[in-house]
Order: C-alpha cells, then sequence, then structure tokens
C-alpha cells in the first residue's frame, strides 16, 4: 500500500470521528438515554443479566406486543420456556450484542462507554472499507467515495451513537472483510469465517451472507484451494450450530432465533391482510395480530413447536393472497431502500420530530403520520431521502455494469448480499434494516467512480462546454 493510500485512510478515519463526535456532543454525553430505541433496554437488560447472573435471559413481562402474543401461545400448550435463576431463557435474541455491552461497560445506568467504543469502531471501518475496495479492484478514486460515505453518512453515525445491533455487526462485516485481505491464507480463511460465525449471533445468521463476499476478497490476494474454502464455511457455522444445540437442550428447538418466524406472521402476513383490504398497515395491525394469533391459537396441539406452526400458518396465509403479499414486498423493498432515519437523529440530538408523512401516504396508504408544519424538517426529510436514492440508483447501475464486465467480485461479492438482505428483512421496510447492506451499496458506488465509462463522459462534457465557449 502507497503512502498516499495509508494517508487517505486516516483522514477518513478522522472525518468519521470528527462527525461522531459532534453527535456525541449534541445528545449522548449530556443524556445516555437519548441512544435508547425501543428495543435498546432489553439488549442492556440481557447484558446486565449475562454480567451479574451468568444467564442469558429476560424476566416475564415487559416486553413487545407480538412476543408478548408469543408467550401467552407458549404458555397456552404448555411449551413456555423455563426459569433459569429467576430469568426466563432467552432463544428469540441472540448472544453477540449483549455480549459486547456487556464487555464495553455499558449498562442500563451508563450506555456512554458502549456509544464511545461503537464510535471508535465505526470510524475505523471507514479505512477498512477503503482498502477492501482496493481489494475488489476499485479506483482509488471510487475507494475514497465509498469510505467517505461510510464516515458521513447520517444513518451510520446515527447506528454507532444508539443501543442496537446494527453497528457491531457492520463493525464486524468490516473486520472480517479486511481479516480477508490478509497476506497469510490462514487468517484470510479461519480469522474472517470466524469473525463471520460470532457476527452470525449478532444479528442472526445475516452474518453468513458476506461469506461469499470474503471468498472473492481472499481470492483477489491468492488462490483458495478447496479445503481453504471448506475450512472457512465450517469456522463460520460452528458458532451457530453451537447456539442452536444450546437452544434446543433449552427446550426451544434447533435453531439459532424465531425471529424469521414471527415476524413472518405478525408483520409480513399482517401487512398483506390489510393491503388486501385496502386499509391502513399501521392502524390495522394490532387487530390483524390477535386475529392471526387466535388462528394460531386454534390449530396448535399440547407440546407443539410454536414458532414451526406460525411459519406455516403465515406461507398458508400468505400464498391465499398472493398478490397483496407481493406489493407488501415490493412497497417495503422500496422504502428499505430510500427510507430515512431522521426521527432517530432528533431523538439523538433531543429535539422533537413529527413525521413528514409523504412516503407513507402517497405510497403506503398510511395515513397515520401527519405532515410536519415545520418547513425545516420536510427540507431534511427530502434531503436525507434523496441521498438514499442517489446511493440506490448508483449502486444498482454499477451492478449492471459489473454483471455487463463480467466482474465477479463486486457481481456476486455484493449483488447476492443485496438479494438475501432484502428477502430477509421482508415487510420491515425501515433505514435501520438497511444499515447491514450498507457496506455492498457503498463498495457498488465507489466502482462506478473513476470508471472509463464516467471519465469520458466528463471529457465529453467539458469539451463541449469549451467549445460553447
Amino acid at each position: 500500500m502507497t503512502r498516499g493510500s495509508r494517508l487517505e485512510m486516516v483522514v477518513l478515519v478522522l472525518l468519521a470521528l470528527a462527525a461522531r463526535g459532534v453527535f456525541f456532543w449534541l445528545g449522548p454525553l449530556s443524556d445516555g438515554t437519548r441512544a435508547l430505541n425501543p428495543d435498546a433496554r432489553r439488549y442492556l437488560f440481557l447484558a446486565d443479566n449475562l454480567r451479574t447472573r451468568g444467564v442469558f435471559g429476560l424476566e416475564d413481562g415487559g416486553e413487545g406486543f407480538t412476543h408478548v402474543e408469543f408467550d401467552r401461545l407458549r404458555r397456552a400448550n404448555g411449551t413456555q420456556l423455563p426459569l433459569s435463576n429467576g430469568l426466563r431463557t432467552e432463544t428469540f435474541r441472540t448472544p453477540g450484542y449483549p455480549a459486547f455491552i456487556a464487555l464495553t461497560g455499558g449498562s442500563l445506568a451508563e450506555v456512554r462507554p458502549t456509544l464511545v467504543a461503537q464510535s471508535l469502531c465505526g470510524a475505523l471501518c471507514a479505512a477498512g472499507v477503503f482498502l477492501v475496495a482496493l481489494t475488489l479492484g476499485v479506483p482509488r478514486s471510487g475507494a475514497l467515495c465509498a469510505g467517505t460515505l461510510w464516515a458521513l453518512h447520517p444513518a451510520m453515525i446515527v447506528c454507532d451513537l444508539t443501543i442496537g445491533t446494527e453497528s457491531l455487526f457492520n463493525s464486524f462485516t468490516v473486520l472480517a472483510l479486511v481479516l480477508s485481505t490478509a497476506s497469510r491464507a490462514g487468517v484470510a480463511t479461519t480469522g474472517a469465517g470466524l469473525v463471520m460465525g460470532i457476527n452470525a449471533l449478532v444479528r442472526p445468521l445475516l452474518g453468513l451472507f458476506y461469506l461469499p463476499l470474503a471468498m472473492l476478497v481472499a481470492m483477489k490476494r491468492r488462490t483458495l484451494s478447496a479445503g481453504l474454502v471448506a475450512l472457512m464455511l465450517i469456522v463460520a457455522v460452528v458458532p451457530t450450530v453451537a447456539w442452536s444445540v444450546r437452544n434446543m437442550r433449552a427446550g426451544d428447538g434447533f435453531r439459532v432465533s424465531w425471529v424469521n418466524d414471527m415476524n413472518l406472521l405478525f408483520y409480513y402476513t399482517a401487512f398483506a391482510m390489510a393491503e388486501e383490504r385496502n386499509e391502513d398497515w399501521g392502524a390495522n395491525w394490532e387487530a390483524n395480530v390477535h386475529r392471526l394469533g387466535s388462528q394460531l391459537e386454534q390449530r396448535l396441539t399440547p407440546g407443539a413447536d410454536v414458532p414451526a406452526a406460525a411459519r406455516q400458518l403465515a406461507l398458508e396465509e400468505l400464498l391465499r393472497r398472493p398478490v397483496p403479499a407481493f406489493r407488501v414486498l415490493t412497497k417495503s423493498s422500496v422504502k428499505l431502500l430510500v427510507a430515512h432515519s431522521l426521527e432517530d437523529a432528533a431523538r439523538l440530538t433531543g429535539r422533537q420530530y413529527q413525521p413528514t408523512g409523504l412516503f407513507a401516504r402517497l405510497f403506503l396508504r398510511d395515513a397515520t403520520e401527519g405532515a410536519a408544519a415545520d418547513p425545516g424538517p420536510v427540507f431534511l426529510a427530502l434531503a436525507w431521502t434523496g441521498l438514499n436514492v442517489l446511493i440506490a440508483c448508483t449502486a444498482f447501475m454499477a451492478l449492471g455494469l459489473a454483471l455487463f464486465r463480467k466482474n465477479w467480485g463486486l457481481a456476486v461479492g455484493c449483488g447476492l448480499p443485496l438479494v438475501l438482505f432484502v428477502a430477509a428483512t421482508g415487510a420491515v421496510g425501515l433505514e435501520r434494516m438497511r444499515l447491514p447492506m450498507m457496506l455492498p451499496l457503498f463498495l457498488l458506488c465507489g466502482s462506478i467512480v473513476g470508471t472509463p465509462l464516467l471519465a469520458r463522459m466528463s471529457i465529453r462534457s467539458r469539451t463541449r462546454a469549451a467549445e460553447a465557449l
């Protein structure tokens, strides 16, 4: 690596640190509770229980609406998990992020040490993205673009200063890919595979989506034998297999988590039911969840696996209404790619935010969100959404160009994770759900910067301007 590249990496890290430092000063420095999203307290409870009681579990009660419904069904058919040291064994969430909170000193009383650790990791990842992009053959200017997007995109800054799995997931993903660029084949395979396996316990199984990209990055530096590829795969799946065995021994079946089963029934199916009736998704959501819960309860037999039965019911209901289900998936996928998280940024800085409701009313038929009277939030929402639209359009244009040029490192390595993430996200289309797929989006955007095609277009534009003068 040249001296100039090392200097650019340092600049990227400093830019990322400065941006995160400003947001930290504006928000969590004075009030750590601003960093808590609706799911944050459960992760903090798990971290505290893991540290103080040595048990990965939660006390009964206090969960969200859908969890309460699942617990009711488990009690009804006698499959509720046993208590351990006064806590209900947790099989919905995975231990990666709570363990990170415990290791970094975060707790319910003080979250700022964890936020500082996340910000440092997120800033270092900007340099890691630059390095991975160069390894994949992205032009230097494009690699710098990808690293800058990572350093300064507002959603990346907000996620590093929020208690949630997204920041750690992104950091582990970049670390695994950086390890795959190592000169030693053992580090590039076993090291990257192990980090991705652990990452699959940060956000259930999603870390494994980047295995093809890690292999392709490693192949850019050397020829990988079939044995090394097999070793990477084996090492990557060991943590998830071990956790699945733990859940099975706890009485919840051989599974990493049942998050996808719950989301499939209580979100995707519930939204498809509302879409079929041309109803507001949000306003009728709880009623549809109760309706689906009653249907599920009627078919449950004593001792039946509730998550498996929920998945079966969801698939049956979706197949009964394929057109509404397709419309829900399409709308949610668009929202996944372009939605902003201005509300999270406002909460982080201690400001009030009233959703504009423009996207919801025009595209999702959701009239529950009121339009903001202040033009400031409207402008910020449009600017943030516009940035996301530009990134998505550029990334897909770059993906098409990579396929045309048979650049499989970018086409397969970045395109396949995007498809898998969209499929896994389903009907929950939020920018928070897009954060784990920001890396391939940024790499694809960078790949198109400095390409001969754009260079020729720039030369023609300058030539025409000169002729006009």
